[in-house]
């Protein structure tokens, strides 16, 4: 079976790789991957020297742990503000408390989260200046009447300045069968727990169950995260579907991992630069996680990983004012 190529997958690749891979796509019909591997190159513009190398690897071509790496992060927790001082903590509290409940909530959450990827989150930015304007895209019952149409999505991305946008076309109009054969905006999402496809995930972490308590209590929620790598959202990579999770109060010990977090996590390797990868994205969460059980007895503020994440978010943004820009929370039901 071809693989479905990923903004993501794309970007791992060296130069030589993806023209190699543009090439197969020509040969083969491939419109999306060759649309996809010109906008990666396009991204790259005069560093191509530097990404057509690899990162220098020390243990199994990674960053080798320190042997104590859970104590160094477990201090960098202990020294976080106190969660009810930051206002995205107290944001994903409340989110936590009272969850999405429909399918047009999640439809918007998949938009929002899944357009943030790569662009610029400033609160002046394209992204930001696109969900303002609260467009028909982020309106399920009008995707499912005119999402299907390739051409009208493209043109609805018109005129923002947004990055990649055939990947944020394919976003939608892959994802669109999805909720199209599950209802309509609001048809509510505990009603999908037994429908068997991919949107049941968020129907059964709606309800009370055994799924939602594999997630709550954070020692067994490395189980339920593993279970993600597989659910297949079009162009949703780990990141982004976490986000959607965390954003929509629907999971709480996840982590939506990014640069942010891997300079977070720097001081637990032992030198050379870590990145976001496919293969290492459950090593890097579970060591967060192995971390907060540590010293959730002496910071119980930090409840959940949901809530570090949200700290961090705050505090590695210029101010806690900014981090509640509308990219960061134009998923929230108060603005559905």
């Amino acid at each position: 079976m071809a693989k479905d190529w990923r903004l993501e997958d794309i970007s791992e690749l060296c130069d030589e790789e993806i023209r190699t891979l543009r090439t197969n796509a020509e040969c083969r019909g491939g419109a999306c991957v060759i649309a996809l591997c010109n906008t990666v190159l396009a991204s790259r513009g005069n560093s191509r020297s530097t990404r057509n190398r690899r990162p220098v690897a020390t243990q199994n071509g990674h960053p080798e742990m320190n042997s104590n790496a859970v104590d160094l992060v477990a201090d960098l927790f202990r020294g976080l503000p106190i969660a009810a001082n930051m206002p995205n903590a107290v944001r994903r509290q409340q989110l936590q408390a009272r969850p999405i409940e429909t399918l047009g909530e999640l439809w918007r959450l998949f938009v929002v989260c899944g357009f943030s990827s790569q662009e610029n989150s400033s609160e002046n930015g394209p992204l930001a200046n696109f969900f303002r304007k609260d467009g028909p895209l982020l309106s399920l019952d009008r995707v499912i009447k005119d999402g299907s149409k390739l051409e009208w999505v493209l043109a609805q991305l018109v005129g923002f300045g947004l990055r990649f946008t055939p990947n944020k076309a394919l976003l939608v109009t892959g994802n669109l069968p999805f909720f199209a054969q599950s209802g309509s905006s609001s048809t509510r999402l505990d009603s999908l727990s037994q429908s068997g496809g991919p949107l049941s995930l968020f129907g059964r972490l709606s309800l009370d169950g055994s799924l939602r308590d594999s997630d709550r209590e954070i020692a067994r929620s490395a189980t339920f995260s593993a279970a993600l790598q597989d659910v297949p959202f079009p162009q949703i990579g780990q990141k982004q579907l976490r986000n959607i999770l965390v954003n929509g109060g629907l999971s709480r010990n996840v982590v939506p991992l990014d640069s942010r977090w891997m300079n977070f996590l720097r001081p637990a390797f032992k030198g050379g630069k870590i990145k976001v990868e496919r293969s290492r994205y459950l090593v890097y969460e579970q060591l967060l996680r192995d971390a907060l059980i540590s010293v959730i007895e002496q910071r119980p503020d930090l409840e959940n990983l949901a809530i570090v994440d949200a700290v961090v978010f705050s505090i590695k943004d210029q101010s806690s004012t900014d981090a509640l820009r509308p990219t960061a929370w134009f998923g929230a039901a108060e603005v559905l």
